[in-house]
């Protein structure tokens, strides 16, 4: 409920009390009965602990969102089909990796609106100078209007829209790197999303503006790169261009981290494990009362 009063402009936010008020209260309410809370990250599972009144106990955890990497596979059955598609919307072959080809793949909303400034600027350079980079953003929201607007001109920005799961795949297969453009609000900043997962189980590199959450997993584990502004995202695109050992480092890592840390399989057998010792804690302290 906390970020109504951070989004909503003061007449909505005004409006919008009613809603808040309860929606803290069932919270509260909920968290305070609650024997275990978890968080996808230690920000919301202190969030919860605020709520709930009491101190951090031992059945409180931290598990991110597990992703599954066979959302990444391809059948050589869909290869020719995948690849006329994506033909026909970028106007290139990009089986041939003759193009190194920057990936989104989010809701086009306001969040990427209010950060996309230096993605024109970074796009408007590389196309100046003919760097064989082509950025393609897929997806679609209430504020794809305006970033296509934002975009006119541009050769190498590309905007399919919505795409299948399997069309994602192959584009990730063939891309280069991943961008995340999101504006530093503080939700984002203290949750790492699905994409961010379903990029990196791909082994793509991932550059982004966002701090908080995200830039602290790419800089503990090297996955990737931080800008803060459309120069600096024009060096490290620069950079990545001529330094392929740099790229080679920070995609194998990001593989590599995701495998260990982040799979579904890893992430929802902790996640059993700890369900499995709630229900254990409970036997044994109802058997001591007893």
């Amino acid at each position: 409920p906390d970020i109504f009063n951070t989004e909503l402009s003061w007449f909505k936010k005004i409006l919008a009390q009613p809603v808040i008020y309860f929606m803290r209260r069932d919270l509260k309410m909920a968290a305070s009965v609650a024997t275990s809370l978890v968080g996808i990250t230690p920000f919301f599972r202190d969030y919860l602990l605020r709520y709930s009144g009491r101190a951090l106990s031992e059945l409180d955890n931290v598990f991110p969102i597990g992703f599954d990497s066979k959302v990444n596979f391809v059948g050589k059955d869909d290869e020719s089909g995948l690849s006329k598609f994506w033909g026909n919307k970028l106007h290139i072959d990009i089986s041939d990796n003759n193009w190194k080809i920057i990936y989104f793949a989010e809701r086009l909303n306001s969040t990427v609106y209010n950060a996309f400034d230096d993605v024109i600027e970074a796009v408007r350079y590389l196309e100046e100078k003919n760097f064989d980079y082509i950025f393609v953003f897929c997806g679609d929201g209430n504020y794809s209007k305006q970033i296509i607007e934002k975009a006119r001109g541009l050769n190498k920005l590309f905007f399919p829209g919505e795409v299948s799961s399997k069309h994602l795949a192959y584009l990730r297969k063939h891309s280069f790197l991943a961008i995340q453009p999101i504006e530093n609000r503080l939700d984002y900043q203290n949750s790492l999303s699905n994409k961010f997962f379903e990029t990196i189980s791909s082994g793509l590199p991932v550059i982004t503006p966002l701090s908080g959450m995200t830039k602290k997993i790419i800089d503990k584990y090297n996955v990737g790169l931080f800008y803060t502004s459309g120069q600096e995202l024009i060096r490290h695109l620069k950079l990545l261009h001529e330094n392929s050992v740099l790229h080679n480092e920070l995609s194998n890592n990001a593989y590599t981290t995701f495998n260990e840390k982040y799979a579904s399989k890893v992430v929802y057998s902790a996640y059993a494990e700890h369900c499995e010792n709630i229900v254990h804690q409970y036997i044994s302290t109802s058997v001591q009362k007893g």
